[in-house]
């Protein structure tokens, strides 16, 4: 009979070193991505010995086992702290992402409010209504664009981390998938680390790619000619002041 394998040629123990290895890899994986992969406990019928001062009889190790198990515990302890670093790095990425595409689109929004700004007091100065009721509600008008301008931006800034970290468990699931078919462990972990980092590039880009566009109406027109053209006439100024749908060109 062959190597002791039981009859088999030994190919239960490759198989046994082949899923031990697998799992090596996966857990190398996860622990990239910030997922803690717990190795496997010490089996206390690994520790028996057979007593060869007495009747023959198998003797547990305790001592042995104990030593094993201490091992295995500060093993794991290690390898805990390693992905809980790991994804506090990630966590930190995806929080700087949002912030990262939330600073670009304020800075469009800020700029749009400030020319607004501007074009609604020189209209309104045109009319000579500087000072009065119509100001205030051009201002109110303004603020309500400019917090649904800030509430999509939150939104925008949101869905761009959601997706970075979507895009990186659906990465490392496709990586466990791929060693399990046979990818060894050193490309499966030169694989993760390639595509954590173009996922957080590609993250960004696809979320900056889009222009903010026009948040605010154009209160330097609307102002001067919509008013007359919707029928202002002197003394009837209310008329177009009294309804905020004028001023998003609606009725």
């Amino acid at each position: 009979m062959c190597g002791g394998g039981g009859g088999d040629g030994g190919a239960a123990a490759r198989e046994a070193e082949r899923q031990r290895k697998q799992n090596e890899a996966i857990a190398r994986v996860n622990r990239l991505f910030g997922v803690y992969t717990e190795t496997p406990k010490p089996r206390e019928e690994d520790f028996y010995y057979t007593d060869n001062t007495g009747d023959g009889g198998r003797v547990f190790d305790k001592a042995a086992y104990d030593r094993a198990l201490q091992a295995w515990e500060a093993e794991n302890a290690r390898l805990r702290a390693a992905a809980d670093e790991n994804a506090q790095a990630r966590t930190q990425l995806y929080d700087r992402t949002r912030q990262d595409v939330r600073d670009y689109y304020m800075n469009d929004l800020n700029r749009q409010r400030q020319d607004t700004e501007r074009q609604a007091r020189f209209g309104l100065a045109r009319r000579g209504v500087i000072g009065g009721s119509s100001e205030l509600d051009v201002g109110d008008n303004i603020l309500e664009q400019y917090n649904r301008g800030v509430l999509d931006i939150g939104n925008r800034a949101d869905a761009a981390a959601t997706r970075l970290r979507t895009a990186d468990e659906q990465a490392r699931l496709d990586l466990i998938s791929r060693i399990r078919s046979g990818m060894s462990a050193g490309n499966a972990v030169q694989s993760a680390t390639t595509t954590l980092q173009n996922n957080l590039e590609a993250a960004r880009s696809n979320a900056m790619a889009d222009a903010l566009g026009q948040v605010f109406s154009d209160y330097g027109y609307y102002v001067t000619e919509q008013a007359r053209n919707r029928g202002y006439r002197r003394g009837r100024g209310g008329t177009f002041y009294a309804n905020p749908r004028s001023y998003y060109g609606r009725t």
